[in-house]
C-alpha cells in the first residue's frame, strides 16, 4: 500500500503537473492567438496606410501631371503665337520692301525713258552747234569744260557730258 500511495503520489503530482502544463500550454496557445492578432491588425493597419500613402502619391503624380501638360500646352500656344506674330511682322516688310523695289524699278524705267526721249534733241543741238559756231566744237570735244575756270559752264547732271545745262552755258556758247 505504501507502494501504491506513493505511486498514487506520483500520479497525482505528474497529473496536477499535466495539468500545469496543459494550461501553460492554453496560455501559451491564447497569447499566441493574441499576438497573431496584434498582429494582423498591425498589419492591416499598415496595408490601409501603405495603400492610402499609394493613393495620395498617384493623386499628386496625376496632380503634377495634369499641371505640367497645362503649362506645356500654355507655353506652346504663347510660342505659337509669338511665331505667327513674327510671321507676320516679316510679310509686312516683304510686301512694304517689294513696293519699295517696284516703286525704283519704276522710276528707273522712267529715267531711262526721260534719257531715250532726250537723246535725239541733245544729238541735234550739238549738230546745230556745231554748224553755228566753230568754238562751240572744241567745247564739246573738252566734254564740256571751259579753258579757265571762270568761263566754265555750270552742268546740272553729276557726270561728264551731262545732258541738261544751265542757261548760262547757252549763253556762253551763243
Amino acid at each position: 500500500e505504501a507502494e501504491a500511495e506513493a505511486l498514487g503520489g506520483l500520479f497525482v503530482d505528474a497529473q496536477s503537473h499535466l495539468k500545469n502544463l496543459m494550461a501553460e500550454a492554453s496560455r501559451v496557445r491564447e497569447t499566441v492567438e493574441r499576438l497573431r492578432n496584434t498582429s494582423r491588425d498591425g498589419l492591416d493597419e499598415l496595408r490601409l496606410k501603405v495603400e492610402q500613402e499609394g493613393l495620395e502619391t498617384r493623386e499628386i503624380a496625376n496632380k503634377l501631371h495634369y499641371e505640367l501638360d497645362e503649362m506645356v500646352h500654355h507655353r506652346v500656344s504663347a510660342l505659337d503665337t509669338a511665331i505667327e506674330d513674327m510671321a507676320q511682322v516679316q510679310r509686312f516688310k516683304d510686301r512694304k520692301q517689294q513696293s519699295q523695289l517696284d516703286a525704283v524699278e519704276s522710276d528707273v524705267v522712267s529715267l531711262g525713258a526721260n534719257l531715250s526721249k532726250l537723246a535725239q534733241p541733245w544729238q541735234t543741238l550739238k549738230l546745230n552747234c556745231l554748224q553755228r559756231r566753230p568754238g562751240c566744237a572744241k567745247y564739246l570735244e573738252r566734254g564740256g569744260r571751259a579753258k579757265s575756270p571762270s568761263k566754265a559752264p555750270t552742268a546740272v547732271g553729276a557726270y561728264r557730258g551731262s545732258i541738261q545745262l544751265d542757261t548760262q552755258d547757252l549763253r556762253h556758247l551763243w
